[in-house]
Formats: structure tokens, sequence, C-alpha cells
């Protein structure tokens, strides 16, 4: 992945159970800049200092989301930013694997792919959002499972908890 990118995960009160930094390949993770509540950064460097980009506080000044979204922003210093929920869980569909799921939707975990695997969707997913990017203003991943649409790219739909905006 060779873009101007900067990865913003923004957080507050779940210090102890961050599933998106979890299920991230340690690769993908330490690409991600962690925006927490004002008095949580203390716990979140002793947890993870070694395992993301950075770590820091939001300004206190923040008073929902979309401040909070803001704030990173104006603050990133690139060109591109994409935005990922503290609460992701990444799923796969249409896989061409032996299945008796009427969904055929994979949690993206070791249990179903090997590490390898998860590592090649996660720089995918990533290039696909960064190279979108360079298209469009805005792009994201929908997570949610009834969304069926075949096309690869949907202009004005709706995004979610995982997704890119152009500074």
């Amino acid at each position: 992945m060779k873009y101007d990118y900067y990865i913003a995960m923004p957080t507050r009160g779940r210090v102890n159970k961050q599933s998106t930094l979890q299920r991230l390949r340690p690769e993908i993770r330490k690409m991600v800049n962690v925006y927490c509540h004002p008095g949580e950064m203390d716990l979140f460097k002793k947890l993870y200092s070694d395992q993301v980009a950075s770590i820091q506080e939001y300004d206190k000044d923040c008073t929902h989301i979309g401040e909070i979204r803001e704030y990173i922003l104006f603050n990133s210093n690139s060109k591109n930013v994409i935005f990922m929920d503290d609460n992701l869980r990444f799923q796969s569909r249409n896989v061409p694997r032996d299945t008796s799921l009427k969904s055929n939707i994979f949690e993206m975990t070791p249990k179903n792919y090997s590490e390898e695997e998860l590592l090649n969707m996660q720089i995918e997913i990533f290039d696909w959002m960064f190279t979108s990017l360079e298209k469009y203003a805005m792009c994201g991943l929908s997570f949610r499972p009834f969304n069926r649409g075949k096309e690869e790219i949907v202009e004005n739909c709706r995004l979610f908890a995982f997704w890119g905006n152009q500074r």
C-alpha cells in the first residue's frame, strides 16, 4: 500500500474492548492512529503503544463523533483519511468454500482463513479504499450483511462504520 493515507480510529470508553484492533492483522494495526477520549490515553498506551501508529486524545471540547471526526481531519496532515469504528467485525461473502451457510458470510478470523489470507484480504480492503479516494471524495464499506448489490461501487449509498474522506 503506497498512498497518502491516514487511518484513524476514534474511541471512547472501550479501552479493554477494542474489537477492531484485535481483528486487524499486526501489519495493518501498525498503521492505525487511535484517538481516545481525554483521560483514557495512559491506559491505551499501556495496552497498545507498540501495536499502533499513534495514540492521542481528541480535544476535550469535542462533544460528539462529528466534532471528533472533524478534529481528526484537520489534524491528520494527510490528503485522505480512513475512519474506522472501534467495534468492527470483518466478514466476507461469496467466497468459494464448501458451506452449509445460507448467507455464505464468513467471519474474517483464523477459524475460517489462514493468516496469509487474512492479511491479504485486509490489504485488499485498504487498497480499495485508498484507490477509491483517488476518484471519489468519499467512499466506504458497509458492514450490513443484507446489502446484496452485485456492483463493486455504488454511488451515493449510505456509509457506515468504515469510510474514507478526501480533505
